[in-house]
C-alpha cells in the first residue's frame, strides 16, 4: 500500500550511550571513531539509521553490535531522550532517539574484564575511554569537550548522566 504525506518526514536514528562505572571511581564510555562523513575521524556514540519497519529499540542494539561487536539487548537500554534540533546532522533533517545502557559490574567486575570492542561497519574504531572524576555537570561538559564529539552527542551523554543521577 502506497502512502502520500502532506508533511515532510525526517530520517530517524538511534544512538547508544554505553557506560561502565569503574570500581575505583569514575566511568568508562564506549565511543567509536567515525569512518565516514559526516564527521569522519571524530569520536561519536555508536548508532545509526533505523531501518524501515524496525523499532528504535531494535535499531540501537543492532547498530551497537554492527559498529563495536558489543551485544546488548532491548531491556538493557533506557530511553533518555529524542534529539531533534535543526542542523544537528549536516545530511538533513534527522531525529535521533538516544538510549543509555550501564554495562554491569557483574558482567565486568574490573576494567580488565570489559569486552574487547572493534570498529566495524562504518566505524573506523571503537574503544572504551576513561572519564576523569567529575563533580558537577559543568565538569562533565569540560571532560566531554576534550573528546570533540560528533553531532549533538555531548548533549546525549550529559542527559544520560542527568537521568542516572535522577
Amino acid at each position: 500500500m502506497s502512502h502520500t504525506y502532506e508533511y515532510p518526514r525526517p530520517s530517524l536514528t538511534a544512538d547508544a550511550v554505553v557506560l561502565y562505572s569503574k570500581p575505583e571511581g569514575g566511568w568508562k564510555i564506549l565511543l567509536i571513531e567515525r569512518g565516514k562523513e559526516p564527521f569522519r575521524g571524530c569520536k561519536a556514540l555508536p548508532g545509526g539509521f533505523v531501518n524501515e519497519g524496525e523499532t528504535v529499540e531494535k535499531a540501537v542494539g543492532r547498530e551497537l553490535f554492527e559498529e563495536t561487536g558489543l551485544e546488548l539487548f532491548e531491556n538493557d537500554f533506557k530511553l533518555i531522550g529524542v534529539f531533534s534540533k535543526g542542523g544537528r546532522d549536516p545530511r538533513g533533517w534527522v531525529v535521533s532517539t538516544a538510549f543509555v545502557a550501564i554495562f554491569s559490574p557483574t558482567l565486568a567486575p574490573t576494567t580488565a574484564d570489559l569486552p574487547v570492542v572493534l570498529g566495524t561497519d562504518d566505524a573506523a574504531s571503537a574503544k572504551w575511554y576513561d572519564f576523569d572524576q567529575f563533580y558537577t555537570f559543568s565538569d562533565l561538559e569540560d571532560v566531554l569537550d576534550t573528546y570533540n564529539l560528533a553531532f549533538d552527542h555531548k548533549e546525549m551523554v550529559v542527559k544520560a548522566f542527568r537521568w542516572m543521577i535522577g
